[in-house]
């Protein structure tokens, strides 16, 4: 992020005088974070996180949002495997996705049960199934207290 979050100012002065696309949202948690850099053209690429938007439907009016304005999606994703599979549902139904961040080492191993996988290349196969298609281990999830 080429600024502090939110100074909407800044971000226009540097659009004034880079020529490259700048991306913004990491820290955005709904459209009322992302509407003003898109009012004034100064976001190039939507890079909000689908954990911390309160998840797939905000997510969704963000990327709808974004598309209105013609600024793809590119989910910034600092989550569990949970989080990852949420994410990539609703990348799937952008039509202005661009690329998708994901970290695996975040998910402690054996937490979360997953059926889609990444590639050395870095393309993910889509979640399968019925509802996120994953289940959270309970016992991996009590015994490494994600929350401390």
């Amino acid at each position: 992020m080429p600024a502090v979050p939110g100074n909407i100012e800044v971000f226009k002065r540097l659009k004034e005088q880079i020529n490259i696309p700048l991306a913004t949202g990491e820290r955005d948690c709904t459209i009322w974070g992302v509407i003003g850099y898109l009012q004034e053209g100064c976001a190039d690429i939507l890079e909000v996180d689908c954990a911390h938007t309160g998840g797939i439907t905000q997510l969704r009016k963000i990327a709808t949002l974004g598309e209105a304005y013609q600024v793809p999606l590119a989910p910034h994703c600092v989550t569990t495997d949970l989080g990852a599979t949420a994410s990539l549902h609703c990348s799937e139904v952008v039509p202005f996705f661009l690329i998708h961040e994901y970290y695996p080492s975040i998910s402690p191993p054996g937490l979360v049960r997953k059926n889609w996988t990444f590639d050395d290349a870095g393309y993910a196969s889509l979640p399968e199934g019925v509802g996120l298609c994953c289940e959270v281990d309970e016992a991996t999830f009590h015994r490494v207290n994600v929350f401390r």
